[in-house]
């Protein structure tokens, strides 16, 4: 589950789920939005506070398709 998805199932304001996971707000939205990647730690944090509704894979865009 992306975390933006994750934010508004749970009707979260994305300053709260940052303090959670001990990020700014700033650092928050932009995980959120896609312009920042996570660190491990912060990785780890977020599928703890998440229950593992947001892992790390699901932060990682893949650029290339798969070989046919």
């Amino acid at each position: 589950m992306k975390l933006k998805a994750y934010i508004s199932a749970n009707s979260l304001r994305i300053a709260d789920f940052g303090k959670q996971v001990g990020v700014s707000t700033a650092t928050a939205y932009r995980m959120v939005n896609g312009t920042n990647v996570p660190s491990a730690e912060t990785l780890r944090r977020i599928c703890e506070v998440t229950n593992g509704a947001v892992r790390p894979d699901d932060f990682i865009l893949l650029t290339e398709n798969p070989a046919d």
